[in-house]
Parts: structure tokens; C-alpha cells; sequence
């Protein structure tokens, strides 16, 4: 599987639209790292990728909807990825009902 773009919008601490395009990352070079300070979103964006595959994420104590940003109404993940010459999209979205 090789990943090619992570959207993601009001996520954790993420609030607003993010795309990450991992065919730019890997133009140069096919390894990369993702890096950063605590608490600056490495876990988030590993998160997505498994929220958009799965469903759901490594934590276990945390349910979908406490993933929306806070203050926020709903979070939407898509993530494009091949799977040999195959292309695919998958999307998780998270809407919740009262204001959090």
C-alpha cells in the first residue's frame, strides 16, 4: 500500500483544513519521517490514517466523536492511497450533536 494524500479537517487538535500530499513528500526520496515536538500532531496524523482504514484508533479508552476538535461540530478524514496499480479513497466522519 503506498499512501498519497491525508485531507484531514478539524481533527484533535487540528482545527480547520489540513492535506498533506505524501506524492510531494516522497518526490525526492521515498523514505521520509515524521517528526516534530510533543503534542505537535504525530500521533493525530498516524490516528487518521487508521480512522480512515478502520474506523477506529489505537486508543481504546476514546471513542470516534472524541476526536472532533473542540468547539467544533464535526471532523472528516480522506485518505488516497494505491494498492498496486489500484487507486482508493477511504473517509471517516465524525459529527456530534451537542456543542462540546
Amino acid at each position: 500500500m503506498k499512501i498519497h494524500k491525508l485531507s484531514i479537517e478539524n481533527i484533535a487538535s487540528l482545527r480547520g483544513k489540513h492535506i498533506i500530499d505524501f506524492d510531494d513528500v516522497t518526490a525526492e526520496s521515498p523514505l521520509f519521517a515524521i517528526t516534530g515536538d510533543t503534542g505537535s500532531g504525530k500521533s493525530t496524523l498516524l490516528n487518521c490514517v487508521s480512522l480512515a482504514l478502520y474506523g477506529k484508533h489505537y486508543k481504546k479508552n476514546i471513542v470516534h466523536y472524541d476526536m472532533v476538535t473542540l468547539g467544533e461540530r464535526s471532523a472528516r478524514v480522506e485518505l488516497f492511497f494505491s494498492v498496486r496499480s489500484e487507486k482508493y479513497k477511504a473517509v471517516f466522519e465524525s459529527t456530534i450533536r451537542k456543542t462540546n
